[in-house]
């Protein structure tokens, strides 16, 4: 196999000013670029959330299985937010790169040993089981799932695949999930309801789906009219910060609907808090995004491959934008062949 070129830790910056209180966190990229086009690396970047400035903090190579340049590659990734470790799974090369963000190396790679798993659409680690758990496309011979659908499962740092319950749906919103572990419960967005009666209207009306988060039953479906890309903190009464899109009556955006509501999970219903202004455009990847630490702020980011690239901050009390950048100087700073990178993970992390 191909391996990646080694490329030595950059530390080219624009100087991190204004400060940002702590409680933010520390806003950090996670970038793959191709150094030549036939190599790939990657690099963590720093970014102030307020000017936009920022700092290379570090670059690595990936794992010998992702093979040439990254540009094709798309992984599904969930941080885990108490050792701000980032897992990466490569559907493409069915393995997981698990990459220390705030230290900006790789950690380590595993890959599943069961050879008819294809892969999480959307992952939570759980550092009590030492374990991702999520949701993969399935078939079987018979029965609601012969055309294809989902399964819940999970899946060790070693590589072993335990599969659970069938999910009877056969679309589902990838990188998005909220993880419950209080309730036990995993919560994602799925259409194309395979059972008798269906949750929504038509087969393609999106649902929240309640999963039992040890054996993956479904627990209930209950139909939506928005889609939720982040899920963030919630509040007193239980309901969650959310980056959403639907509403056009009322956000009445030219493009796209993107708002900030409050979302009561058991009754899969939202209360929409403030739109993003019109004349503000998300280019692409809305669901690479995060909360802050404290929930005041949300970023979103996309790469450079089909759209120009962005990195947009937003407050979420009214959705203002605190920052909309094209994070000039860093292809350059990188080194990048063609003048591409790609942003796969948004993240705020402790500073």
């Amino acid at each position: 196999m191909l391996r990646s070129v080694l490329i030595f830790a950059l530390f080219a910056s624009t100087a991190l000013s204004e400060p940002v209180k702590s409680t933010v966190g520390k806003l950090v990229l996670t970038v793959a670029y191709c150094p030549t086009e036939f190599t790939g690396a990657g690099a963590i970047v720093e970014v102030n959330p307020v000017t936009g400035n920022f700092t290379i903090t570090g670059t690595f190579k990936w794992p010998s299985d992702i093979i040439g340049c990254p540009a094709d590659y798309d992984p599904i990734v969930t941080l885990d937010g108490a050792t701000s470790q980032l897992y990466l799974y490569f559907l493409e090369d069915d393995i997981v790169a698990i990459v220390d963000v705030a230290k900006a190396k790789l950690v380590s790679q595993f890959a599943p040993s069961d050879l008819f798993f294809t892969g999480f659409e959307n992952m939570q680690y759980v550092a009590s089981e030492q374990a991702l758990k999520g949701v993969s496309g399935t078939v079987t011979q018979d029965g609601f799932c012969d055309d294809g659908c989902f399964q819940y499962g999970d899946l060790t740092t070693k590589g072993k695949y335990t599969k659970q319950q069938l999910v009877p749906f056969k679309a589902v919103l990838d990188d998005s999930h909220y993880y419950d572990e209080s309730r036990g419960i995993y919560w994602i967005q799925a259409s194309y309801d395979l059972r008798d009666t269906i949750c929504g209207h038509v087969d393609s009306d999106e649902c929240l789906l309640a999963l039992d988060a040890t054996s993956g039953a479904l627990k209930s479906a209950v139909y939506t009219n928005f889609t939720v890309y982040k899920y963030g903190p919630a509040d007193a009464s239980g309901s969650l910060l959310a980056w959403v899109e639907g509403f056009d009556d009322v956000c009445d955006h030219p493009y796209d609907d993107f708002l900030f509501a409050k979302v009561d999970l058991p009754t899969a219903t939202a209360t929409p808090i403030a739109c993003i202004d019109r004349n503000v455009t998300v280019h692409m990847d809305e669901w690479i995004a995060s909360f802050s630490l404290d929930g005041s702020m949300m970023a979103t980011g996309s790469g450079d491959a089909e759209a120009p690239a962005q990195l947009a901050v937003f407050n979420t009390t009214d959705a203002s934008t605190v920052l909309n950048t094209d994070l000039a100087g860093l292809k350059q700073q990188l080194k990048t062949a063609d003048g591409l990178f790609f942003v796969w993970s948004v993240d705020w992390i402790n500073a």
